[in-house]
């Protein structure tokens, strides 16, 4: 099973595309420290944000008794 989060990144009226790369690379590093995989960016339709989309695996573990 496939588990999935977003994360907004507001872009700010004055952005530099380098600037925003790098924020945009931290917040993908810190969520693959933390187990997920980044799908893909989106920005909104008037450019005032960055959604990031990020996934990982959930394993259900057994616990012997045969009811999974």
């Amino acid at each position: 099973m496939k588990e999935r989060r977003e994360s907004l990144i507001p872009i700010p009226p004055d952005w530099k595309p380098e600037a925003m790369a790098r924020v945009i690379e931290r917040e993908v590093e810190k969520w693959w420290d933390e187990g997920w995989v980044f799908l893909r960016a989106d920005t909104d339709k008037l450019m005032e944000s960055v959604c990031l989309f990020f996934e990982r695996t959930i394993v259900l573990e057994s616990d012997g008794n045969g009811f999974d």
